[in-house]
């Protein structure tokens, strides 16, 4: 579908989110080496890939339904990995059986196209990881958010069954594996102030009692200098769905707060000298305000100037104002890297990233 030519434009655009501040994890591989990619690098790319690509091709017929294609996958991709619903949690429901229906629409109209162009068949349509989606919002009914029971975060629990292998004998590694697995959850349980049952002496016989060593594990470290430092010293899966809040940083675009009022701003940072001739870092925030729109279509309320994707328009409002970093508190991080055409002053705020098209669904008023 792209020359090469295209696909160097493409891997430009890519290396350019490099320096974007909004994502805890940029993508940084080359796309020769799609076959060696992993779950991370696709969570990167569902994020930013919608948005290059209708920037880059847009004027390209060919390319256009599968750009769609992306959107609505970016759009659901969104929806899904959340950490929680705190409210509308039946019209968050209805947004997600609607992006499902959109994305599996689309993929059987780019299957339809692909047999039409002559390519390789792909039957995107007929894959079992596309007729689970319509069990997803199931799912996340019974079970919460999907982040709780992403296959990829389980995966992470790979590198301790891999340690417990190394120390087996290799003759019954199940069997040794699990019972090492199974002393580690019950010290857990334990240490976490679960209770055991223990028979105690009660006249001629014994009586069951239930015991804890809670309180002995709140005030081990105390007692104890040690005990930190050979229990819950292991290191904790790492947050690879990008969802954790960024500390305040040069070029940081986001959600901000101060003085009780929200606003869409980004951050720059300069070095500068004081009163005293000493070097110190100024803050200053260069705030946007979003386009208003009298389209009665438009998903968002109040309505807002938005491209064909649900991705909003945003504006530079006034110049860079100083700002003092303690006042200023980051609400939500937000993705404005991309201009719109070749205006550097009109940008996208791309609604892929994950978590953002429902925060701005259910909080655009109180920024508008």
């Amino acid at each position: 579908m792209l020359t090469t030519s295209e696909k160097g434009r493409l891997q430009e655009a890519l290396n350019s989110y490099k320096s974007c501040k909004s994502y805890s994890r940029t993508f940084r591989n080359k796309l020769r080496h799609t076959g060696l990619f992993v779950g991370r690098d696709f969570k990167e790319l569902i994020q930013v890939l919608p948005g290059i690509m209708s920037k880059l091709f847009s004027d390209k017929p060919s390319a256009s339904l599968f750009i769609k294609a992306l959107h609505a996958l970016g759009r659901l991709s969104s929806l899904v990995y959340m950490r929680g619903v705190d409210r509308c949690f039946d019209y968050y429901i209805a947004q997600i059986k609607h992006a499902v229906t959109d994305v599996t629409d689309l993929l059987f109209q780019l299957d339809v196209q692909i047999l039409q162009k002559g390519f390789s068949k792909q039957n995107f349509t007929f894959k079992p990881k596309v007729h689970l989606l319509y069990h997803i919002t199931d799912d996340i009914v019974c079970f919460g958010s999907v982040l709780q029971y992403e296959t990829e975060n389980g995966e992470q629990f790979n590198k301790f069954i891999r340690e417990h292998l190394f120390k087996t004998n290799r003759h019954s590694t199940s069997r040794d594996v699990a019972t090492r697995f199974g002393k580690q959850f019950i010290c857990r349980h334990l240490c976490n102030g679960g209770s055991y049952v223990v028979e105690k002496p009660a006249g001629n016989g014994t009586r069951s009692v239930r015991s804890s060593i809670g309180d002995f594990v709140k005030l081990a470290p105390v007692n104890f200098p040690g005990f930190n430092l050979h229990f819950f010293g292991s290191r904790v899966n790492s947050d690879n769905s990008g969802l954790s809040t960024p500390t305040l940083c040069d070029t940081l675009a986001g959600v901000f707060q101060s003085n009780g009022q929200l606003f869409l701003g980004q951050v720059k940072i300069v070095q500068a000298r004081d009163s005293a001739d000493r070097m110190r870092k100024a803050f200053f925030m260069q705030k946007y305000q979003i386009v208003p729109n009298s389209n009665v279509n438009c998903i968002y309320t109040p309505a807002v100037v938005m491209d064909n994707y649900n991705n909003i328009v945003v504006l530079p409002l006034g110049g860079l104002v100083e700002v003092n970093k303690d006042d200023i508190n980051i609400v939500q991080a937000v993705d404005i890297h991309l201009s719109v055409g070749s205006s550097n002053n009109q940008k996208f705020l791309n609604v892929a990233k994950f978590g953002m098209f429902w925060w701005m669904l259910m909080n655009i008023a109180k920024i508008y």
